[in-house]
């Protein structure tokens, strides 16, 4: 024990060890806390003071604080995705900076050593680690770490690193123990770990706290997280609300504010809203990115508004050949700055979207992407196909789907399903039972929905035998059958005159808990009204009748 005492690296798996066996993390153990706290104090007042690392930030505190490169842009006025309005993605063994205007150092030597214990956890992208150290620390006493800062820089490395879920459990700690002060960009950060975690509620909770607060005053991280959090849950007029009190509280947005506002307009089908405020970025000058031009095309794409999308399309193309043609000059001016912008992989997969009924344009767009440079992803494919899909271009969308493998992109499960639809639509059964034998063979694995739709095309191609032979297969694999499934099956029965087939089906999918639909009740009353067993039919009108009566008290 005293060579265990005399070494706190040492020391260290074992106080974590105990708390792991306690179930330490889960704080649900007092006896626990009380063991590991004990240890913990016993080892850390007979160490020495050691050195406590820690890195200057570049004078921008705000954006460091909430470890984003919003912060960065609203710091400098640079531009920022709203997808990295976290810090730029460093790995796990990056060791994170710490804000020095947030440390405060600690003269006793257990602080020393246990900021010393975490941040080494820390920069070895030791997380949960980290995490336990800060737990086990005792709350009070005159050898006291200064848990306020040493919380503070935890929850920022985590933020830092985009471990999310580590930097929520840490802020919660920090409540539940009544740490304060909480400072702002720990507020800032905990937004947006909120955010980015789906919990977009919460940030907008966090967000009402900092605005009541009379110590606090939300800054443009704060308004700009609070607007994404919007924009997640689809609340656009809460967005705007927030965005017009930013303005009002002489806080200036900055392009990642505006581009969380458009996007939220976009995720609520406001296409002329988002185009307002993609037009008053110029006004204020503030330079447009990217970001912006793709969030705007998505607005108008939700909004089925294909010309506008395209316009704006159309508008990046020139700004990028103005930008190649004019390279040699500079200018500081917004329009400038824009010129210089370039289409990406996302521009392009939403402008095909956009296209929707205007196949041949969503191929032009297409074909386009690697004259300028840009590789098509699944996404694009995905999108492409699923066009011609629709309009009928059964071979242009097989085209697709076979450049895929030439330009060493591997179909994913959505991609495939697509095609097995066109094949279907386009009564290609062949084809979809090849596509459904590679799929097993070399991958990617078919789900459910494959199944379905490689029965679907075998019925519509009027080979009920094939179809059945499909729905037979999946009794080899650990696929568990729909109602899709079975009502599919059943249709194919219809087809092929297979009455008992039918009956057997429906019963069978009644045994494994699945409730027969409308269609499902048609199928099998006429694979039994071709067969002329009019007892069964009038059996299963009754059944379909009393669905109907129940669905209709609904």
């Amino acid at each position: 024990m005293a060579a265990l005492m005399s070494s706190p690296s040492r020391c260290a798996p074992l106080f974590l060890t105990c708390a792991r066996r306690q179930n330490f993390r889960s704080r649900r153990s007092t006896a626990a806390l009380t063991a590991a706290r004990r240890l913990f104090c016993a080892v850390s007042t007979s160490t020495s003071t050691s050195t406590v690392p820690s890195e200057a930030e570049d004078g921008t505190t705000a954006a460091a604080a909430a470890g984003t490169t919003a912060g960065a842009a609203a710091a400098e006025g640079t531009t920022a995705s709203p997808s990295s309005f976290s810090s730029s993605s460093s790995s796990s063994s990056t060791s994170p900076s710490f804000s020095s205007s947030t440390t405060t150092s600690s003269s006793s030597s257990s602080s020393s050593q246990l900021q010393g214990d975490v941040m080494h956890h820390i920069t070895r992208g030791r997380f949960p680690e980290a995490l336990q150290c800060l737990q086990v620390t005792a709350p009070d006493g005159p050898d006291a770490p200064d848990l306020p800062a040493l919380y503070s820089n935890t929850m920022l490395a985590f933020s830092r690193n985009r471990r999310w879920e580590g930097a929520l459990e840490c802020f919660n700690e920090m409540v539940d123990r009544g740490i304060r002060p909480i400072p702002l960009d720990v507020y800032n950060a905990a937004m947006t770990a909120f955010e980015k975690s789906g919990e977009a509620n919460r940030c907008l909770q966090l967000f009402d706290t900092i605005a009541m607060s009379a110590d606090l005053s939300p800054d443009v991280i704060t308004y700009t997280a609070a607007i994404s959090a919007c924009a997640a849950s689809g609340k656009w007029q809460r967005a705007l609300e927030i965005l017009e009190a930013m303005k009002s509280a002489g806080v200036t947005p900055n392009v990642v504010t505006y581009n969380a506002s458009i996007s939220a307009c976009a995720r609520g089908r406001q296409w002329r809203k988002a185009l307002e405020l993609f037009s008053a970025m110029e006004d204020a000058g503030v330079a447009r990115d990217i970001i912006s031009y793709n969030a705007a095309i998505t607005a108008c794409r939700r909004s089925k508004r294909f010309r506008e999308a395209l316009d704006i399309f159309q508008s990046i193309q020139q700004h990028s050949c103005s930008s190649s043609s004019s390279s040699s000059s500079s200018s500081s001016s917004s329009s400038s700055s824009s010129s210089s912008i370039r289409p990406d992989v996302v521009t392009y997969n939403a402008m095909i979207s956009a296209c929707e009924s205007e196949w041949a344009t969503a191929l032009q767009i297409f074909d386009g992407m690697k004259g300028n440079g840009i590789s098509p992803d699944t996404v694009t494919y995905a999108a492409v196909i699923k066009i011609c899909q629709r309009a009928g271009q059964w071979h242009s969308a097989l085209r697709v789907f076979e450049s895929m493998s030439s330009a060493g992109v591997k179909p994913d499960v959505v991609v495939c399903n697509i095609m097995l639809s066109a094949c279907r639509e386009a009564r290609h059964w062949q084809k979809a039972l090849e596509l459904l034998h590679n799929m097993r063979e070399a991958g990617p694995p078919p789900d459910i929905v494959s199944y379905n739709t490689a029965i679907s095309a075998c019925t519509k191609s009027d080979k009920w035998q094939k179809a059945l032979e499909v729905f037979d297969s999946l009794s080899t694999t650990d696929i568990r059958p729909d109602v899709i499934t079975y009502t599919s099956a059943i249709a194919a029965c219809e087809l092929g005159g297979q009455w008992k087939k039918a009956l057997e089906l429906l019963d069978g999918m009644c045994k494994i808990g699945l409730a027969p639909n409308h269609a499902t009740y048609r199928a099998a009353i006429g694979a039994c009204e071709e067969a002329q067993q009019w007892n069964h039919v009038f059996s299963l009108n009754n059944q379909l009748e009393a669905l109907k009566a129940v669905q209709k008290q609904r």
